[in-house]
């Protein structure tokens, strides 16, 4: 299946590995597909080096063993799906083998559905009375919006970076693992003040965990 890993699309093919006690789930991933077809081709002759080439190979998922290799492939695969938001998503086309195509496509679709279900409740939430680091993050102009994976979390653009920060508006809290910061809004604002100046402030108003 193809990868979208924002810059470019790789693919990817997964495997399941059944244990006495442990189902596992291994991937590997390659340039293109023609590349894949020939993996796979070298693994069917037994070549032991058919995964020297790969761009990454290794185990990337696991659950206690349980019900039939079908049901276990559904459950991994989508526990990688759901793990892999906002760095990684699947893409057509889809290759059958333990599981058909259209069962690809419905793990990827139920996914997605979630994660529109958990932004709307985020959004929701936040209509009543906006949290006060979600409302600096906006006057900061850091574009928050709802990270889909809960219906508490949500993201913003780490100011002067290229990546997201998470803000958490349970506790007023925000963290990104990539700088190394945490806090409240009073330690946004500073991470915005060291990095662009203090030109804009945002109202601070307190709130828990501040």
């Amino acid at each position: 299946m193809g990868l979208d890993v924002g810059i470019d699309t790789l693919h990817e093919a997964l495997f399941l590995f059944r244990g006495e006690r442990q189902d596992l789930l291994w991937a590997f991933t390659s340039w293109s597909a023609e590349a894949t077809g020939q993996y796979l081709a070298r693994r069917e002759t037994g070549d032991p080096d058919w995964a020297s080439k790969t761009i990454s190979c290794g185990c990337v998922a696991g659950l206690p063993r349980r019900g039939s290799a079908s049901d276990s492939a559904t459950r991994l695969t989508r526990a990688l799906v759901a793990g892999r938001v906002h760095h990684v998503f699947p893409r057509p086309p889809w290759a059958a083998g333990l599981l058909s195509a259209p069962e690809l496509q419905q793990i990827v679709c139920e996914v997605e559905d979630e994660l529109a279900c958990n932004r709307k409740a985020a959004e929701d939430r936040q209509r009543g009375g906006e949290a006060p680091i979600i409302r600096l993050a906006r006057q900061l102009k850091l574009s928050p919006t709802p990270a889909g994976t809960s219906e508490h979390a949500w993201l913003a653009n780490c100011p002067g970076r290229g990546h997201a920060l998470m803000l958490a508006p349970l506790t007023n809290q925000f963290g990104c693992g990539y700088c190394r910061q945490k806090g409240g809004p009073r330690e946004l604002q500073a991470l915005y003040d060291s990095r662009y100046g203090s030109g804009a402030r945002g109202n601070m108003t307190e709130g828990p965990g501040d």
